[in-house]
């Protein structure tokens, strides 16, 4: 065996009963020091692991989706008259071929696969981010799992920027090691970004803390991007993002992944979030079942790649007929003047 081998590859290749010839190790630059830096602090920056083609093509679909008069799917942050843009789009890969070829075909599963150590993984959903320069809009601090329908430490976001960004225009995160103990594993109250108000019936739960009171306090990190560099996080962990001061666009797609111990969760969740967080369409899942194999067609397992079956593009990520028009209402509804 090659001693250039991912000792991780190594492993769930013997666990899960596989062969370790070379040719199942990828050339993806992703060491044991990040995999043990993701695991202790919930978040990592990964370098030069998306070749700089699915970039270029993904940055080409964004610009069209922008663009498109007729797309009433987007959704726009930015009150009127005020400066730059925030926008975005959910669910870019269950609508357009260029994005969901991004899916189902680069690294994106395998990194979050290794990254989270998992044997297989299964695509949850994409968001669309985009920051025009001069934008003011600053995404408060947050943490995802108080707005999904899912439940589990197998829960990441690889977040692709498609341009070089500088850690001011960049995310910013609090290491999990930062967090109080008694807010480390627990969901915090999901809160309308617009008006700070908390979502409904979600009173009960603890608030996401005054970062920014006291910055001193908490340990931040951010890092400056290149184009192919990618960061993963942990559905748990505090996140931030600032706003765009810089005379560059700030594009980015946030792809979410589950691993085997991410169950779908109803009951834990809050009224507002079982109403319209995600998924915000019908699947064919049961309160506390496994969604890795569990064969809903919305989140099909996309590693290891011999577990897609006979999933091809375009429409392998679409999870009902009608799907497109139902997010078009939606798009309008999580827009900030409907906020």
């Amino acid at each position: 065996l090659s001693s250039k081998a991912d000792p991780l590859m190594i492993f769930l290749a013997f666990r899960h009963g596989r062969s370790c010839s070379r040719r199942r190790f990828s050339s993806l630059a992703i060491s044991q020091i990040d995999i043990d830096t993701y695991q202790r602090d919930g978040v990592v920056c990964l370098r030069s692991v998306f070749p700089e083609s699915w970039v270029t093509s993904l940055g080409a679909a964004v610009d069209a989706i922008l663009s498109d008069p007729t797309n009433r799917d987007k959704e726009e942050y930015t009150p009127p008259g005020a400066p730059g843009r925030f926008a975005g789009e959910m669910d870019c890969s269950r609508k357009y071929t260029a994005v969901e070829n991004f899916v189902l075909e680069s690294p994106a599963a395998e990194i979050a696969a290794r990254v989270m150590g998992c044997p297989r993984v299964a695509f949850f959903y994409d968001f669309l981010f985009v920051k025009e320069p001069g934008t003011q809009d600053r995404t408060p601090w947050h943490q995802d799992l108080g707005y999904w329908s899912v439940q589990g430490t197998e829960i990441c976001s690889v977040w692709t920027p498609l341009e070089d960004l500088p850690k001011e225009a960049s995310m910013e995160f609090v290491v999990r090691g930062g967090m109080p103990a008694e807010l480390r594993e627990r969901d915090l109250a999901p809160v309308r970004f617009a008006t700070g108000q908390v979502y409904e019936g979600a009173e009960h739960m603890p608030r996401v803390p005054e970062v920014e009171a006291d910055r001193a306090m908490w340990r931040v990190v951010s890092w400056d991007t290149k184009v192919g560099d990618c960061i993963v996080f942990r559905a748990d962990v505090l996140h931030a993002a600032a706003a765009n001061q810089t005379p560059g666009r700030r594009r980015a797609l946030s792809t979410r992944w589950l691993g085997p111990d991410a169950r779908f969760a109803v009951s834990s969740k809050c009224v507002e979030t079982r109403r319209s967080g995600y998924p915000n369409f019908p699947v064919s899942l049961q309160d506390g079942q496994q969604v890795v194999d569990s064969g809903c067609p919305a989140f099909p397992v996309l590693w290891p790649r011999e577990a897609r079956g006979q999933l091809r593009s375009p429409g392998a990520l679409v999870p009902f007929p009608g799907y497109g028009a139902e997010r078009q209402a939606q798009g309008q509804m999580y827009s900030r003047d409907h906020a």
